[in-house]
């Protein structure tokens, strides 16, 4: 079993190879991914290389911490989440700061920052490779912002799918496309113009799952209401009017006004 402890361990190479033998799909995928991110590279490749650093970097910074923080489970996992959200944001830059270009350099270098800030042992993989195109890795540093951008707004849509028990055909009704595009955002995100309305529907998904019995927002959503002029939830926001729907649900389960 891998765990915190393996990466605090010996020698920085040591640690490397016990945690790329944790993952060693991601390792593999980055064997291909990387090399191609360094050069030229696309849009769709820089989607799969983010979702692969994000794997890799949950799966090592989720391992058990092997006794480090014990008996303080809770805050153990707040630096967790915290050690988390550095490492994300660090996504731009590991692949150029790998000191191979493969699956391995990358993990190396991901278990250094985890080092680091695990148990303050200082970073060795903190010089960028030699004959790095500066306006190759400033695009790519800027197309990936947009990456994290689209997997922010795509994430909502998958919750709200989950919570209202919506197939990629009933988003599609909803959003007035094909399901074919929905299955599109769900990889890639949603278009800007979509944002607004699928941010609605995620938040009124949210207020339903909080405040309702667990299996009611389904029928809740499906219900029609004359105060929805005899029509649902989802068919008010097939007509455009997830607006005035949202502020209605809102207002609904508002107590602060409640004496």
């Amino acid at each position: 079993m891998f765990t915190v402890e393996d990466i605090l361990r010996g020698d920085l190479d040591e640690a490397a190879a016990v945690a790329a033998a944790a993952v060693p799909d991601v390792v593999a995928a980055f064997d291909l991914i990387v090399p191609m991110v360094s050069s030229e590279c696309s849009i769709p490749v820089l989607r799969r290389y983010y979702a692969l650093a994000d794997a890799a970097i949950r799966t090592l910074v989720g391992a058990p911490d092997g006794g480090i923080s014990a008996g303080a489970p809770q805050a153990a996992e707040a630096r967790l989440g915290v050690i988390g959200q550095m490492m994300q944001r660090d996504i731009p830059v590991l692949v150029w700061l790998a000191p191979t270009p493969d699956g391995i350099g990358f993990v190396k270098v991901v278990v250094d920052r985890l080092r680091g800030h695990f148990g303050g042992i200082p970073n060795q993989c903190v010089r960028a490779r030699d004959g790095i195109d500066e306006h190759h890795f400033d695009w790519v540093r800027k197309a990936l912002a947009g990456v994290e951008l689209e997997r922010t707004y795509g994430a909502p849509l998958q919750r709200a799918m989950a919570i209202f028990d919506l197939s990629s055909a009933d988003v599609a009704d909803v959003m007035g496309v094909t399901r074919q595009a929905v299955e599109k955002w769900l990889l890639g995100g949603p278009p800007s113009d979509r944002r607004e309305k699928i941010g609605a529907l995620a938040e009124i998904a949210d207020i339903l799952h909080y405040r309702l019995r667990p299996g009611t927002p389904p029928i809740v959503a499906r219900m029609k209401s004359d105060a929805y002029g005899d029509r649902s939830m989802l068919e008010m926001f097939a007509d455009d009017e997830h607006g005035w729907l949202l502020a209605s649900v809102r207002k609904s389960f508002d107590f602060t006004d409640v004496a």
